[in-house]
Protein backbone atom coordinates (compact mmCIF):
# COMPACT_ATOMS: atom_id res chain seq x y z
CA UNK A 1 0.00 0.00 0.00
CA UNK A 2 2.74 2.83 0.81
CA UNK A 3 4.89 1.46 -2.39
CA UNK A 4 1.23 2.14 -4.20
CA UNK A 5 0.74 5.78 -2.60
CA UNK A 6 4.04 6.98 -2.90
CA UNK A 7 3.41 6.58 -6.55
CA UNK A 8 -0.31 7.36 -6.38
CA UNK A 9 -0.59 10.11 -3.89
CA UNK A 10 -3.80 10.85 -5.01
CA UNK A 11 -5.70 8.02 -4.88
CA UNK A 12 -8.46 8.94 -1.91
CA UNK A 13 -10.05 4.90 -2.05
CA UNK A 14 -6.59 3.59 -1.60
CA UNK A 15 -5.79 6.23 1.20
CA UNK A 16 -9.38 6.20 2.92
CA UNK A 17 -8.72 2.68 2.93
CA UNK A 18 -5.42 2.67 4.63
CA UNK A 19 -6.83 4.91 7.04
CA UNK A 20 -9.50 2.98 7.84
CA UNK A 21 -7.28 -0.46 8.74
CA UNK A 22 -5.15 2.22 10.30
CA UNK A 23 -8.16 3.32 12.88
CA UNK A 24 -9.09 -0.16 13.21
CA UNK A 25 -5.77 -1.40 14.23
CA UNK A 26 -5.76 1.43 16.94
CA UNK A 27 -2.91 3.42 14.99
CA UNK A 28 -4.71 6.87 15.40
CA UNK A 29 -1.83 8.71 14.79
CA UNK A 30 -1.04 7.50 11.65
CA UNK A 31 -4.94 7.32 10.28
CA UNK A 32 -5.21 10.78 11.49
CA UNK A 33 -2.26 11.77 9.37
CA UNK A 34 -4.00 9.66 6.67
CA UNK A 35 -7.45 11.64 7.14
CA UNK A 36 -5.25 14.90 6.95
CA UNK A 37 -3.75 14.10 3.81
CA UNK A 38 -7.01 13.43 1.91
CA UNK A 39 -8.50 16.64 3.56
CA UNK A 40 -5.55 18.75 2.34
CA UNK A 41 -6.05 17.34 -1.40
CA UNK A 42 -9.21 19.21 -1.34
CA UNK A 43 -12.85 18.22 -1.78
CA UNK A 44 -12.85 15.69 0.98
CA UNK A 45 -15.88 13.16 1.00
CA UNK A 46 -18.23 13.93 4.50
CA UNK A 47 -16.94 10.53 5.57
CA UNK A 48 -13.46 11.83 5.50
CA UNK A 49 -14.34 14.57 7.37
CA UNK A 50 -16.42 12.52 9.74
CA UNK A 51 -13.59 10.05 10.55
CA UNK A 52 -11.18 12.54 11.32
CA UNK A 53 -13.59 14.70 13.24
CA UNK A 54 -13.95 11.68 15.36
CA UNK A 55 -10.07 11.07 15.30
CA UNK A 56 -9.91 14.54 16.71
CA UNK A 57 -12.40 14.10 19.53
CA UNK A 58 -10.94 10.71 20.81
CA UNK A 59 -7.44 12.71 20.60
CA UNK A 60 -9.06 16.05 22.54
CA UNK A 61 -8.15 17.95 19.65
CA UNK A 62 -10.09 20.99 19.77
CA UNK A 63 -10.42 21.18 15.58
CA UNK A 64 -13.04 18.22 16.38
CA UNK A 65 -16.02 20.38 16.90
CA UNK A 66 -15.19 22.26 13.11
CA UNK A 67 -14.84 19.25 11.29
CA UNK A 68 -17.50 17.32 12.58
CA UNK A 69 -19.49 20.71 11.80
CA UNK A 70 -18.44 20.66 8.08
CA UNK A 71 -19.01 17.00 7.84
CA UNK A 72 -22.51 17.80 8.54
CA UNK A 73 -22.75 20.69 6.35
CA UNK A 74 -22.29 18.04 3.56
CA UNK A 75 -24.12 14.82 4.67
CA UNK A 76 -26.76 15.75 7.39
CA UNK A 77 -28.97 12.81 5.81
CA UNK A 78 -26.37 10.02 7.30
CA UNK A 79 -26.70 8.97 10.51
CA UNK A 80 -23.44 8.25 11.57
CA UNK A 81 -22.56 11.51 10.34
CA UNK A 82 -25.10 13.72 12.39
CA UNK A 83 -24.31 11.36 15.65
CA UNK A 84 -20.68 12.25 15.61
CA UNK A 85 -21.36 15.77 15.01
CA UNK A 86 -23.98 15.70 18.23
CA UNK A 87 -21.81 13.99 20.36
CA UNK A 88 -19.11 16.23 19.90
CA UNK A 89 -20.84 19.36 20.47
CA UNK A 90 -22.69 17.56 23.77
CA UNK A 91 -19.35 17.00 24.73
CA UNK A 92 -17.95 20.24 24.13
CA UNK A 93 -21.03 21.01 26.56
CA UNK A 94 -23.42 22.76 23.96
CA UNK A 95 -26.32 20.62 25.04
CA UNK A 96 -29.05 22.69 23.10
CA UNK A 97 -27.43 22.72 19.54
CA UNK A 98 -26.63 18.81 20.45
CA UNK A 99 -29.83 17.58 21.08
CA UNK A 100 -31.65 18.32 17.76
CA UNK A 101 -28.59 17.06 15.55
CA UNK A 102 -28.63 13.92 17.68
CA UNK A 103 -32.29 13.32 17.64
CA UNK A 104 -32.31 13.42 13.97
CA UNK A 105 -29.62 10.84 14.15
CA UNK A 106 -31.47 8.48 16.10
CA UNK A 107 -34.71 9.48 13.84
CA UNK A 108 -32.41 7.94 10.93
CA UNK A 109 -30.89 5.21 12.76
CA UNK A 110 -33.25 3.57 15.60
CA UNK A 111 -31.30 0.40 15.92
CA UNK A 112 -27.58 1.82 16.34
CA UNK A 113 -27.34 1.19 20.05
CA UNK A 114 -24.34 3.96 20.06
CA UNK A 115 -26.86 6.30 18.79
CA UNK A 116 -29.50 5.57 21.16
CA UNK A 117 -26.88 5.96 23.57
CA UNK A 118 -25.61 9.62 22.64
CA UNK A 119 -29.42 10.47 22.45
CA UNK A 120 -30.30 9.17 25.83
CA UNK A 121 -27.22 11.19 27.18
CA UNK A 122 -28.62 14.65 25.60
CA UNK A 123 -32.30 13.93 26.70
CA UNK A 124 -30.28 13.44 29.93
CA UNK A 125 -28.62 16.70 30.23
CA UNK A 126 -31.46 18.45 28.55
CA UNK A 127 -33.39 17.58 32.14
CA UNK A 128 -35.64 15.16 29.96
CA UNK A 129 -34.18 12.27 32.29
CA UNK A 130 -38.09 10.02 32.29
CA UNK A 131 -37.59 10.03 28.23
CA UNK A 132 -33.54 9.50 28.62
CA UNK A 133 -34.61 6.24 31.46
CA UNK A 134 -37.01 4.99 29.17
CA UNK A 135 -34.51 4.86 26.11
CA UNK A 136 -31.90 3.68 28.14
CA UNK A 137 -33.99 0.95 29.63
CA UNK A 138 -34.70 -0.76 26.07
CA UNK A 139 -31.60 -0.27 24.81
CA UNK A 140 -29.98 -2.27 27.68
CA UNK A 141 -32.63 -4.91 27.50
CA UNK A 142 -32.31 -4.91 23.66
CA UNK A 143 -28.24 -4.41 23.64
CA UNK A 144 -27.01 -5.28 26.92
CA UNK A 145 -23.74 -5.86 25.83
CA UNK A 146 -22.92 -3.07 23.04
CA UNK A 147 -19.65 -0.59 23.95
CA UNK A 148 -21.17 1.69 26.08
CA UNK A 149 -23.48 -0.48 28.27
CA UNK A 150 -21.52 0.12 31.41
CA UNK A 151 -21.90 3.56 31.30
CA UNK A 152 -25.49 3.33 29.75
CA UNK A 153 -25.87 1.35 33.38
CA UNK A 154 -24.72 3.83 35.38
CA UNK A 155 -26.56 6.76 33.73
CA UNK A 156 -29.93 4.60 34.16
CA UNK A 157 -29.05 4.20 37.66
CA UNK A 158 -28.12 7.80 38.11
CA UNK A 159 -31.34 8.82 36.34
CA UNK A 160 -33.57 6.25 38.91
CA UNK A 161 -32.09 7.86 41.96
CA UNK A 162 -29.36 4.85 42.57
Amino acid sequence: VDDWLRQHPSDVVVRMALASSLTERGQRRDAIREYERIVAAGNPSPIALNNLAWLYFEEKDERAVELAKRAWELAPELPAVADTYGWVLLQAGRTEAALPILQQAFDKAPSSPEIQFHYAVALARSGRSAEASELLGRLLTDYPSFSAADQARQLLAELRGG
